[in-house]
């Protein structure tokens, strides 16, 4: 049978776990997330939803319980097993999850993968929910090894598989001490073979991973205006102005602001005690891409290598050997510029600095070529990059809400030779997409 599931999907492993230890084989076609919006998945998911499996010929299942239930029924696993009590106890774990647990956890650990905007209220109010969600069930753990008796059940795997990238990356060594239960509950299911074959090895992070405030999105459509704003006045300062009589001065005015009172923070009524501790906590955090598994590809040699060796093409065809599409992502990006943008050389590569000054704090992780091509007064700020981890890592999202961006697969050939014209193309008797490279930089 077919399963349809982005890498990683944490709704995906958790089926592909019950599969595993149920012996049920399944099919897993390459499924990025892009896919999620063609038209032959809408076919199996109308809603979008992942993951899907085929059960027949155009019979589909798109959730995630649903399907681990059939398997588990279709291979008579005691993962979902025993009298009717039994069985609707593990179908009310599986509800509470889903509907309860698992959307804090979304909301407080989605700006981490960019893929929603960082927003500090509803994170700090999704944090103290899963801290109190975790130690109702710790609570109950007391009282028999596993959510649902002393026997492992899919209820137990959907707790684990929805707790390992917030372990990972969130739920620090110091609030783990109040969800000790949990903790056992969940390296007794991590130290399974057939989990380390889904998700590898779990990892517990020390301390909280640091995110980055973005800009709200209104005050980011406001900088862009501004920024439209200056390019202008500095083309019309470029313009003889016509003499005219100096105007008298007006005497200005003090510009003397009152300052506001401060005003006592009222304590929440629902705060206990020990919450403030679930909030996130920028100043003892670690970039999430930090704790990503290693990879075999070094992209600090790689970047030595392109740096020293003049024949870039030779410097390709090692990438090529060596890229491990797994860990890292290849991005194609192209700005969206504006009516009277991009017109002159030195104006646009003003853009292209300030870009790169806003996305330094991922350079250890980030590989790029990005520049000034084309004509004036038609230019265009294009570049390519690769960078650690699937999808946008948060500290590129928000700096670029003004590109366009598209992901590109080592396996076609027509990206392959993108990102080589790209990164070996770097000088005007070249052409990039069609385009005369006119100034280069290489972000490394």
């Amino acid at each position: 049978m077919k399963f349809w599931s982005p890498k990683g999907h944490f709704r995906g492993n958790k089926v592909l776990l019950a599969a595993q230890l149920s012996g049920f084989a399944l099919e897993t076609p390459e499924f990025p997330w892009k896919d999620t919006n063609s038209k032959e998945f809408l076919t199996k998911s109308p809603f979008k939803a992942v993951p899907a499996l085929e059960i027949a010929s155009e019979t589909y299942l798109t959730d995630s319980n649903a399907i681990m239930i059939y398997i588990c029924q279709a291979t008579q696993s005691e993962l979902y097993s025993g009298s009717p009590e039994i069985l609707a106890e593990i179908d009310s774990w599986l509800e509470t999850i889903q509907t309860q647990i698992e959307p804090a956890l979304c909301n407080w650990i989605n700006p981490y993968f960019g893929v929603a905007p960082p927003d500090k209220l509803l994170q700090d109010k999704s944090a103290k929910e899963v801290k109190r969600h975790l130690e109702a069930i710790d609570k109950l753990l007391n009282r028999h090894r596993y959510l649902c008796g002393d026997e492992l059940t899919i209820a137990d795997i959907s707790l684990v598989s929805a707790l390992v990238y917030p372990f990972r990356m969130l739920i620090d060594e110091n609030q783990r001490k109040s969800i000790k239960s949990v903790v056992e509950l969940f390296t007794k299911v991590a130290d399974l073979q057939q989990f380390k074959l889904v998700w590898g090895n779990a990892k517990f992070c020390t301390s909280q991973l640091q995110l980055a405030e973005a800009m709200p999105k209104k005050k980011q459509a406001e900088k862009k205006k501004q920024e439209h704003k200056e390019t202008e006045e500095l083309k019309s300062e470029a313009k003889p102005k016509p003499k005219t009589e100096p105007k008298p001065k007006p005497t200005p005015k003090p510009n003397v602001e009152p300052k506001p009172k401060s005003t006592p923070k009222p304590k929440e009524e629902d705060s206990e005690e020990g919450e403030d501790d679930w909030i996130i906590n920028s100043s003892k955090a670690k970039n999430p891409l930090d704790l990503l598994p290693e990879s075999q590809f070094v992209l600090d040699d790689f970047k030595r290598y392109y740096s020293n060796e003049k024949d870039k093409q030779s410097v390709m065809k090692l990438f090529w050997q060596t890229f491990d599409e797994d860990s890292y992502s290849l991005w194609w990006m192209k700005y969206q510029k504006l009516e009277g943008e991009c017109e002159k050389i030195y104006m646009t590569c003003n853009a292209v600095d300030g870009f790169l000054q806003r996305i330094e704090v991922i350079r250890r992780h980030c590989f790029g070529v990005i520049g000034v091509y084309g004509d004036e007064p038609n230019l265009e700020i294009m570049g390519l990059f690769m960078w650690r981890g699937k999808g946008i890592p948060i500290e590129i999202l928000e700096h670029s809400e003004y590109y366009d961006k598209l992901e590109l697969s080592s396996d076609n050939p027509e990206h392959r030779q993108r990102v080589e014209d790209y990164w070996c193309n770097l000088t005007e008797d070249l052409k990039v997409d069609g385009l005369t490279p006119r100034e280069i930089w290489q972000f490394k």
